[in-house]
């Protein structure tokens, strides 16, 4: 049995995959037009940033940091304990305490840089952990002033 909270993050992950495909599609035409990349693509890892290729784009994971949820009986609600626990055990998390990875994908057409999701800015109310998405944008060589459009999702 699913919790509402569970259903309405994957409905957010779903959303966030579609617009990323749309993105991608419309942008790809502007991209086959062009030479000329705006961004060289990169094959450098950090800890702090993940790339991949997906098609002819790159996709550059920035982290904006861990943020601790604590107890996940507090978290995963609607799921009982002993399930919750079975799924992070299963999946080598700690049982006792939920970490959360947040991250945002950059992802490089060639002419275009787009960033989906704006992280925690520099606010630091969820914790010292949150906030890094600058930080680590900048360590995987990505300036702000060269993103072109930013997508934003909001779910119920």
């Amino acid at each position: 049995m699913e919790s509402r909270k569970t259903r309405s993050q994957m409905r957010r992950r779903d959303l966030v995959k579609g617009a990323a495909l749309v993105s991608g599609a419309a942008l790809t035409e502007a991209v086959a037009t062009r030479s000329e990349a705006k961004e060289p693509k990169s094959d450098k890892q950090a800890p702090s940033y993940y790339r991949f290729a997906l098609g002819e784009a790159q996709v550059t994971v920035v982290s904006d940091g861990p943020l601790p949820l604590g107890d996940p009986s507090e978290s995963f609600l609607g799921v009982p304990k002993e399930e919750v626990v079975r799924m992070l055990d299963r999946s080598f998390l700690p049982t006792k305490e939920v970490v959360l990875e947040q991250n945002a994908p950059v992802v490089n057409f060639g002419n275009r840089l787009v960033l989906f999701d704006t992280g925690m800015g520099s606010l630091k109310q969820f914790g010292p952990t949150t906030g890094r998405l600058k930080s680590s944008m900048a360590a995987a060589g990505i300036a702000l002033e060269d993103i072109d459009a930013v997508v934003c999702s909001h779910a119920r």
